[in-house]
C-alpha cells in the first residue's frame, strides 16, 4: 500500500466514525498555516476532544521514508497525546525493555517492583515520577497493552514540540507505537486502550 493510500484510509477511518481529522493529502484538511507544517510532510490527525479536551491522534512522518516501516524509533509513528496540567517533573520515557538497554549510559529510573523493572525501562533525568499518570497499576495496564503492541512507549514531555497547535509547547503525556497502524480494528483498540490508560485513574 502507496502513503498516499494509507493516508486515504485513514481520512475515511475518521470520517466513518465522524472524527474531525487534518491531513496533509488536501489543503482542506491542513491544520492552520505555520512554520512548522514545512517539516511535518505527511501526517493524519484525529482530534478527540470529544471524549476529552486536549486529546489527539496524531500519525506523523516528516522524512522521505516510509510511513509503516518498522525500523525502530525514527520520525515515523502514531500515538495518541493529552495535555497535562499541573504537571512540574522532567520528561521520561516509558517502552519494554530490551536486551541492549543494560548497555545503556541513560539514567534509568528503578520503581523497585522487580517485576517492572525487568519488562520495562524508564528513563529520566527525575529522581522520581509522578505516581498520577504511571503508579504501579498503570504500568500492569501498560504491560497488558504491549502484549498486543510491542513498539509501544509511553512519553511525558515538559514544553513538548507538536505539530498540533493546541499541543505546541503544553506538556503532553502519550502513548506512541513506532509505525503507522492501518487495520481499523487495530486503530479502534489502540484508541479504546490509550483513552484508557491516559483518562482513567
Amino acid at each position: 500500500m502507496t502513503q498516499e493510500a494509507i493516508i486515504k484510509s485513514l481520512e475515511q477511518f475518521a470520517v466513518q466514525r465522524n472524527l474531525p481529522f487534518f491531513s496533509s493529502s488536501e489543503k482542506q484538511y491542513n491544520i492552520p498555516n505555520r512554520p512548522i507544517r514545512y517539516v511535518a510532510s505527511r501526517y493524519v490527525i484525529y482530534d478527540l476532544s470529544k471524549v476529552h479536551q486536549g486529546l489527539y491522534f496524531i500519525f506523523h512522518d516528516p522524512s522521505t521514508g516510509g510511513t509503516y516501516a518498522n525500523s525502530g524509533w525514527g520520525s515515523a509513528y502514531c500515538g495518541i497525546y493529552k495535555t497535562i496540567d499541573d504537571f512540574s517533573f522532567d520528561s521520561f520515557t516509558i517502552r519494554a525493555r530490551e536486551r541492549m538497554d543494560k548497555f545503556s549510559f541513560k539514567r534509568r529510573y528503578q520503581t523497585g517492583d522487580p517485576y517492572l523493572d525487568k519488562k520495562l525501562s524508564i528513563y529520566t533525568k527525575a529522581r522520581r515520577i509522578d505516581l498520577t499518570f504511571h503508579s504501579e497499576k498503570k504500568m500492569y495496564q501498560l504491560l497488558q497493552i504491549m502484549q498486543t503492541l510491542p513498539t509501544l512507549q509511553v512519553k511525558t514531555e515538559v514544553d513538548a514540540w507538536n505539530i498540533v497547535p493546541a499541543l505546541d509547547h503544553q506538556n503532553l503525556i502519550s502513548l506512541k507505537v513506532n509505525n503507522w497502524l492501518v487495520d481499523y480494528a487495530v486503530i479502534e483498540k489502540f484508541i479504546l486502550n490509550a483513552c484508557e490508560y491516559l483518562l482513567k485513574p
